[in-house]
Order: structure tokens, then C-alpha cells, then sequence
């Protein structure tokens, strides 16, 4: 479609706890953040920040809903990296919410949340 072209205009990155090599010592696989998901066309909508205070400290957060085409796998557990600034700023957001469209396999809209500890 034409009109999704000019609407998914932004790219986004879309990270996930992934297993690496075992750790030497346990032998359990390591976990990390790694990419799932790299360059991938989206509406990013950002809206008003806020501030808040929580266990007495300060922290800023921005919310953004953000719609993309579906892709399997997404879910609550992951972060979204928006590659947006020319200046070379990459906004990373946690998924709160994950919404899909009616057919549950054309779009997906990510509630997500900027500013909050990555894990």
C-alpha cells in the first residue's frame, strides 16, 4: 500500500533478552540485550513528557505509541530503539502495552515508555 510508504517513515531497532555462550564458571547460557529486529519501518507518535519521583528519585519519562507492520515474536519483555535524530540520538522506550490490529496479523501498536531503567 502506497499510503502505509509515507506513514511508516521512521526506522526503528527492536531489542530482546537473547541466550549467548555459556558462562565458563555455571555453565548456564549467558542473557543479554541483543537486536531482533534492525531497520524496520514505523509511526512513531510521541507525546508529552512527564516527571516523576519514585523511591526519591527523579526521572523523566515520554511516552510514544508506536505502530509497525507485524512481526513475529514482539513482545512486553523487549525495547524499542527509535533511530531518530540526525544528531545521532537513539531514544530507547520499554513496551507497556502491545496491541494487534483485527485480523491480529497486519499491525502491530506499541504503548511504550522513554526513560525508565533498561534492566
Amino acid at each position: 500500500m502506497a499510503t502505509d510508504a509515507g506513514r511508516y517513515r521512521h526506522q526503528v531497532t527492536i531489542r530482546g533478552i537473547v541466550e549467548g555462550a555459556p558462562d565458563p564458571l555455571s555453565g548456564q547460557p549467558s542473557k543479554d540485550w541483543g537486536v531482533l529486529y534492525e531497520n524496520v519501518p514505523a509511526e512513531v507518535l510521541t507525546g508529552p513528557g512527564r516527571e516523576g519521583v519514585a523511591a526519591g528519585a527523579e526521572r523523566a519519562e515520554t511516552d510514544a505509541r508506536i505502530n509497525l507492520r507485524w512481526l513475529p515474536g514482539i513482545d512486553t519483555e523487549m525495547r524499542v530503539i527509535w533511530e531518530s535524530e540526525p544528531n545521532g540520538q537513539r531514544p530507547e522506550f520499554a513496551i507497556q502495552t502491545m496491541e494487534l490490529d483485527a485480523t491480529g496479523m497486519r499491525e502491530i501498536r506499541l504503548r511504550c515508555v522513554h526513560g525508565r531503567e533498561s534492566g
